[in-house]
């Protein structure tokens, strides 16, 4: 019997299985894994070694701090995110009881009982898209804060290469 990849076709006769071509054909304990390529084990430094995350990579100054930064050397989206959410979600919240009113008010004093019962048709109408409206806008802002924790981690790497012996990062 041979495995993909043997060019021995002599396995099946002498009842000798191997796995790969790397395996050892003589099957012996002493000798196992001698085929496989060897990739030698590579010294790990000790504890402390590496610097410690910065944070995750974001600078927890305040809000107004970050929102007037006109030097532009941090980035101001983690500091500002939960206010624009928070703006955004009582923003949505403004217009669904805006509209839930309308939409209750409005139908029924021009088409009595059969519109209060079309406005409750259009709550739960104006409830869904008020919903996925906030799902909108937080996944937006998720991927706009995914894409800064991004870059800060591609400059906490750049940083690290550049602390190394040498300093230079080469290419890669």
């Amino acid at each position: 019997m041979s495995a993909p990849g043997d060019n021995n076709s002599d396995n099946s006769t002498n009842g000798e299985y191997r796995a790969n071509r790397w395996s050892n054909p003589s099957g012996d304990a002493a000798n196992q894994g001698a085929g496989y390529p060897s990739f030698g084990a590579q010294p790990q430094p000790g504890p402390g070694a590496y610097p410690t995350a910065p944070d995750g990579g974001a600078n927890q100054d305040s809000f107004f701090s970050a929102l007037f930064d006109f030097s532009f050397t941090r980035y101001a989206t983690p500091s500002i995110i939960k206010f624009a959410y928070a703006l955004g979600f009582a923003f949505i919240a403004l217009l669904w009881v805006g509209y839930v009113l309308f939409a209750l008010i409005a139908p029924a004093s021009e088409f009595g009982v059969g519109g209060f019962v079309l406005g409750l048709f259009g709550v739960v109408i104006l409830t869904i898209g008020m919903l996925f409206m906030l799902m909108s806008l937080r996944m937006m802002l998720e991927f706009y804060l995914s894409n800064i924790r991004i870059a800060q981690s591609a400059q906490s790497i750049d940083q690290r290469l550049l602390e190394r012996p040498g300093g230079q990062t080469g290419r890669y």
